[in-house]
């Protein structure tokens, strides 16, 4: 199984609260982003997030992908969820079942968003796409 990696930045993030609990802050994150590397291209992403006083955190995230991977195009839903503690960061992300659109239609994958300790953000994708 070919694993894809690409690095990505955020071209624009608005954060809006929407729940200030005394337990933890609810927020929902409008993110566009542009993908480098084995995957090319951007997406548009959806997060809601929780923060405790504490700084531990979890976040549920939707990205519309729009991209070029394996020299095919199209675009595909990526599901990545994550928390953030004293240990560190863990996540997971899959693309959703049936997402697929143009050539990437059928594509299957599963990985992680890494973050390298200058802040660089990574995704991590094994994948498989039918034979075109």
């Amino acid at each position: 199984m070919p694993t894809a990696t690409s690095t990505f930045t955020n071209e624009s993030y608005e954060e809006q609260p929407y729940d200030e609990g005394a337990a933890a802050k609810l927020t929902r994150i409008h993110i566009k982003r542009r993908f480098t590397g084995d995957l090319e291209g951007c997406s548009t992403a959806e997060l809601l997030t929780a923060t405790t006083g504490s700084g531990a955190a979890v976040y549920l995230a939707l990205d519309h992908v729009r991209a070029r991977l394996a020299g095919r195009e199209g675009s595909f839903v990526l599901r990545h969820t994550g928390t953030i503690s004293s240990a560190g960061a863990v996540t997971e992300a899959s693309v959703v079942e049936g997402s697929g659109t143009g050539e990437l239609d059928g594509l299957s994958a599963t990985g992680e968003i890494a973050v390298d300790a200058d802040g660089t953000h990574r995704l991590l994708l094994d994948y498989e796409l039918p034979a075109p």
